[in-house]
């Protein structure tokens, strides 16, 4: 049964029903040969031969009174009817047996195999068909094809080959049978010895070891005459009339125990391939290779294997199908975007092509193509194209001794003519039937003269606000309709083809302008119209864009534009006059508000003159720093007039306190605080006896906290960041407390410890440079000098100290400064290390080279903070 629901018979015999007929009608076909029609619903193929004429092959549709044939240039027949019409595929490429058009009640075949005198199909629900190579293949008649070989134990057959013997193999759910037509019988091995309905007189069962898996799901024979068998739980050889597990005959072998085999091949190197659930397995005499994700392929159900003319190996996965070059696997599916819902089946014929049976059809995939340039060519047959089974059953595929592949399907087994099915490209027509304008709802006729010879409006001229077109058209390619494609230019819109999904092109809006559409089709073969129809058109300009409208208004803007610019000319001049005599009367009140603001910007700038003095007088002068300390220095540099940085020094009992602190802000209100720090410190000092760094820190914080009345509730965060030192020259020693200012500390020791009050000693940390000298920070509580969410003690630090010791105490405006060729900041780090690298020479050259960078580092930036560094050589 074909897709047009008819039976065929291929003898030579003359037809009962056919040659008593008087025939209707008659052609001379596209291949010469002669096609008749009867009124009862036969046609007739046959050749003429000393006038007379041979029939060949006869067709009955269930169609009858058959009226008229005629056959296209693409080959495709048609047939009149009293009722209709009929298409009928002359080619015939696809034969379909036992299909229903009720789909559970067809065959539904897992296997097929043909040998010199039968055809074998397997029913998975009944068993085997066998229809003998001669029959005329009929309609299915329910049960009676079965009864003649009810030998096989299980009527689920997966697999079907033939031995060099000629006994045939079926690989069934429940074993393995081996029929034997020369005596007409069959052995059933099974580790289930229930016999069913097999017949004992033709049948024999031989019980297999448990360890075999009953179940089997393939078979090959290979050139030794052994055959391998693969199951749910790995690979069954039957050699010498023996069965054994091939898991057992080598330890290398073991991986195949429990693993599920689902299609066996042997490929020209005579190297067995199988594929599994879990990737595929290349078996030679020594070992077994394993070929997973890791490999570049699947952990997952492989369904399929095939090996081409090149020797290069095919898959089909949950994943799509893949290609192995024997060096490297390849995704076809993924790196070409082909979206194959499950393949099932893989087989390759004569010429050369791939076909791919999956739940929707066959795609043919040729192979030659992919190898000389890489492209991906399928074409799909379905059931339109008389594949009419559609959905394939995993494996079920035979490619018999004259190329003819067989295709088992849920509906039927299809066999399918390579040789039948020859691209012809026959190059299609394309015609345009109709022009709509608006959808049909305005009359195109009203834009045109007439009309031509295929009834399209002659010199068709558009009004410009009604250009809504819509274009039919139609292609003389009827062998396959629904594979028809169109594609359409509309120039001078569109320089590249454009596709359509129908046979119709819209076009909403079109500008003014004149234009021609050419349209083209491609048949089912891939072959496209070298013709186009074509038909031209024009939109006519609105009015405002006609020249004799583009002229009258550009010269009645230019008069325009002329008015204007006298207009304007008047008008600037006149605005000019006035505009001099109030710029003249505001310059005079300008440069009298000038002279009132330099008189302020003056006395503001004298009082914080006088200010820096008030606070010039109030730190140590360098005198004074002289006396207490022979070797110092200090590189005070203030952002502005006044500094919020300072430093202080007073002498008692034999011990020197010297700080130099960071107030908040810069400029006047830095200064304020300045005064305020400085006043602090000589009260504290001077009117207490006895008291460490830490101890006078506390009271400075308590004493700006007062001050300023500062608490939760207040706004008020202003303070200050100091570092205190207090030298006891008796003991050569020297207290330090930091609120968040570190104190450096330059010797020649490797090690310097630290104590506490309470006896605690620990090492201070270093940086070593190769002038010999160490850097020993001491550092800082992470508090300042005024209100703050953290108000513990503050700590003081003991530190012994030798003759030559350099300590460093400042602020963070050093460190902070932007500058360099990246425009960073100099960081503390660096700091460190310029201490370090000027350890071994004077106070003075030390001070110079400290300024002198910082000078260089800032060029081109503005200071941000004010500066302080206070060095001391003890």
């Amino acid at each position: 049964m074909d897709k047009n629901g008819v039976f065929h018979n291929q003898t030579n015999n003359n037809q009962q029903g056919v040659t008593r007929q008087t025939y209707t009608d008659c052609l001379i076909a596209n291949d010469s040969n002669v096609i008749l029609i009867n009124y009862n619903g036969w046609l007739s193929v046959g050749n003429t031969d000393n006038n007379q004429i041979n029939m060949k092959t006869s067709i009955m549709f269930p169609e009858n009174a058959f009226r008229k044939i005629v056959q296209d240039k693409e080959g495709t027949i048609w047939i009149g009817l009293m009722t209709g019409l009929i298409k009928f595929d002359g080619t015939l490429k696809f034969l379909n047996y036992y299909q229903s058009q009720i789909p559970s009640m067809g065959v539904n075949s897992y296997a097929v195999f043909e040998n010199e005198k039968n055809v074998y199909i397997s029913d998975y629900q009944k068993g085997i068909i066998v229809s003998p190579k001669t029959q005329n293949v009929k309609p299915l008649k329910k049960d009676s094809i079965y009864d003649s070989f009810n030998f096989i134990k299980d009527s689920r057959i997966f697999s079907i080959i033939e031995d060099y013997d000629k006994n045939l193999w079926f690989s069934t759910w429940s074993g393995i049978t081996k029929f034997l037509p020369s005596e007409n019988k069959s052995i059933n091995y099974s580790n289930n010895t229930e016999m069913n309905k097999l017949n004992k007189k033709y049948s024999s069962l031989v019980k297999l070891d448990s360890t075999f898996s009953k179940t089997v799901n393939t078979s090959v024979l290979l050139p030794d005459s052994s055959i391998w068998f693969g199951t749910l739980q790995g690979i069954i050889i039957y050699k010498n009339k023996t069965f054994s597990l091939l898991a057992n005959q080598k330890k290398e072998f073991e991986l195949l125990k429990n693993t599920e085999i689902i299609k066996l091949l042997i490929d020209k190197d005579n190297v067995i391939w199988a594929t599994t659930k879990n990737g595929i397995l290349k078996i030679t005499n020594n070992e077994i290779t394993q070929y997973k994700e890791k490999d570049g392929f699947v952990d997952t159900q492989v369904n399929n294997i095939e090996q081409d003319f090149k020797g290069n190996f095919w898959f089909s996965t949950r994943d799509g199908l893949f290609f192995y070059n024997n060096k490297k696997f390849t995704n076809i599916s993924k790196k070409h975007n082909l979206n194959f819902e499950a393949i099932y089946i893989l087989e390759i014929d004569k010429y050369n092509f791939l076909y791919i049976g999956t739940n929707n059809g066959i795609d043919k995939f040729n192979l030659n193509k992919f190898y000389t340039n890489n492209k991906i060519i399928l074409k799909h047959y379905g059931k339109e194209d008389g594949f009419l089974g559609v959905e394939c059953n995993r494996n079920a595929s035979f490619k018999d001794k004259n190329g003819n592949l067989w295709f088992g399907t849920v509906n039927g087994v299809v066999k399918y003519f390579p040789d039948r099915d020859q691209q012809k490209n026959v190059e299609p027509n394309t015609f345009i039937t109709n022009v709509e304008l608006n959808l049909g709802k305005d009359s195109i006729e009203l834009f045109g003269k007439g009309t031509n010879e295929n009834g399209l409006i002659n010199n068709l001229k558009l009004s410009y606000n009604k250009t809504h077109l819509t274009f039919h058209f139609v292609s003389t390619s009827k062998k396959n309709s629904s594979k028809v494609k169109f594609q359409y230019k509309l120039i001078p819109l569109n320089e590249e083809w454009m596709p359509v999904t129908s046979n119709f092109a819209d076009f909403p809006i079109l500008p003014n302008g004149n234009y021609t559409i050419m349209v083209r089709s491609c048949n089912d073969e891939g072959t496209w119209d070298s013709t186009p129809a074509q038909y031209s058109f024009s939109v006519e300009p609105p009015f405002w864009k006609t020249l004799w409208f583009i002229i009258t208004f550009i010269v009645t803007i230019i008069i325009l534009v002329i008015l204007f610019i006298k207009y304007r000319e008047k008008k600037l001049i006149k605005e000019k006059q006035e505009l001099e005599e109030k710029v003249t009367e505001r310059t005079k009140e300008v440069v009298k508000q000038k002279e009132i603001v330099e008189q302020k910007n003056k006395d503001i700038t004298d009082s914080i003159n006088y200010a820096r003095n008030i606070q010039q007088a109030l730190l140590p002068g360098e005198e004074e720093f002289r006396r207490n300390f022979e070797n110092s220095l200090i590189v005070y540099k203030p952002r502005d007039i006044v500094s919020g940085d300072f430093y202080w020094l007073t002498s008692k009992n034999n011990k020197t306190y010297v700080t130099a602190a960071d107030c908040t802000g810069h400029g006047v209100p830095g200064a304020f605080m300045s005064m305020l720090g400085m006043a602090f410190l000589d009260q504290i000092v001077n009117r207490s006896e006895q008291l460490n760094a830490a101890q006078i820190l506390n009271k400075m914080r308590q004493n700006v906290i007062h001050s300023l009345k500062q608490g939760p509730s207040s706004k008020s965060r202003d303070g200050m960041d100091m570092g205190l030192s207090i030298i006891d020259w008796e003991n050569k020693k020297f207290h330090f407390a930091g609120a968040n200012n570190s104190l450096y500390l330059i010797s020649t020791d490797k090690i310097k410890t630290e104590s506490s009050e309470n006896g605690n000693t620990e090492l201070l940390p270093n940086l070593e440079c190769e002038n010999g000298y160490n850097l020993f920070e001491i550092k800082p509580d992470k508090m300042p000098i005024g209100y703050f969410i953290k108000n513990d003690e503050f700590t003081n630090h003991i530190i012994n100290y030798n003759n030559g010791d350099t300590i460093f105490m400042f602020s963070d405006g050093y460190a902070d400064q932007f500058g360099g060729k990246e425009g960073k900041k100099f960081k503390y780090i660096k700091f460190k290390k310029l201490f370090l690298s000027i350890a071994n020479l004077t106070i003075n050259e030390q001070q110079k080279i400290i300024d002198n960078t910082f000078v260089d580092w800032r060029k081109g930036y503005e200071q941000l903070d004010d500066i302080i560094v206070v060095g001391i050589k003890l």
